[in-house]
């Protein structure tokens, strides 16, 4: 994992930070949930400090002005995460998504494995009020987020387009699949995919990275007809960064959120700094109590 030493500074713990859970035993104090009800663990919980605004006002936890948000399965002296057999869940670190009296069977409980997740991309989706104006996604990464987040846009609009970039055809074909907006794609060969991971790139790595730029950049503006992209969001678990923030991808009033891990760089030179209305926006984490439980009612509905 890319952050490992920042979660192995003391001691042992177990992962895991996302999953659903039937509440065993409770503290006096908890009067939201009952024992034998499920719920859906979201990981993360305020941090210590009553002034903290993020925490204690807005629950961005993500977002503590203390740098101490916390996430259980995360190191610092966290509780163990959900990979343990049992664990603490703190308030505020999960919702409940049935009652005992619901009874709900294992296959009704498994979408609710993605509360975590789908949280975290519906964050990142819904910080910026315009960011749904214009209807014209690119896509970098056909993944588990990936999709999600295009799910989520798709719905947004009837008349949305959807730009994907992947290394992997069959990925970008599953994720067509269940997407209703017209999509359009471009697959990295593999050459590019291993250089763009290296850590010292190859002497001809400008020039591979420049051609490949230029066959997305051509491709996806046919595809929007010549109009600027809306929305530009890397969920890729690759370093595919060099790909997009370059003058040729980066538009004029577009929104970029770099939501992968692996990115280690995102480059903004002089003609990029001149776009007006151009936002990079970092969002992280499953955002605030009413995003949770808005994540709750869409996998019920959905």
């Amino acid at each position: 994992h890319p952050r490992i030493q920042e979660f192995l500074i003391k001691n042992h713990f177990v992962f895991g930070n996302g999953g659903v859970s039937k509440i065993i035993d409770k503290h006096v104090s908890v009067d939201d949930a009952d024992i034998g009800d499920y719920v859906a663990v979201f990981g993360h919980y305020p941090c210590d400090n009553y002034d903290c605004y993020s925490c204690k006002v807005l629950h961005r936890y993500t977002e503590c002005q203390y740098g101490q948000g916390k996430i259980i399965g995360h190191g610092k002296d966290s509780y163990d995460g959900t990979f343990s057999e049992y664990t603490i869940l703190p308030k505020f670190s999960y919702e409940i998504c049935f009652k005992k009296k619901e009874k709900p069977s294992n296959k009704e409980l498994m979408p609710f494995m993605y509360s975590f997740l789908l949280a975290d991309v519906r964050n990142a989706l819904t910080r910026i009020p315009e960011l749904y104006k214009n209807n014209r996604m690119v896509l970098f990464g056909a993944g588990q987020s990936g999709s999600l987040a295009a799910y989520l846009f798709s719905n947004s609009s009837p008349d949305n387009k959807i730009f994907l970039v992947d290394n992997d055809l069959k990925k970008i074909e599953n994720l067509k699949k269940n997407i209703n907006s017209e999509i359009d794609y471009f697959v990295i060969n593999k050459k590019i995919s291993n250089e763009l991971n290296k850590k010292i790139p190859s002497y001809d790595f400008a020039d591979l990275i420049s051609d490949t730029i230029d066959k997305i950049s051509k491709k996806l503006n046919k595809f929007f007809n010549n109009k600027n992209l809306g929305l530009l969001m890397d969920c890729s678990s690759s370093n595919t960064s060099p790909l997009w923030s370059n003058n040729k991808i980066l538009k004029e009033n577009s929104f970029v959120i770099p939501f992968g891990f692996a990115s280690n760089m995102i480059l903004l030179d002089e003609m990029a700094i001149q776009k007006s209305g151009l936002t990079v926006m970092m969002s992280r984490g499953v955002g605030n109590l009413r995003n949770r439980k808005e994540t709750i009612e869409l996998i019920r509905r959905s």
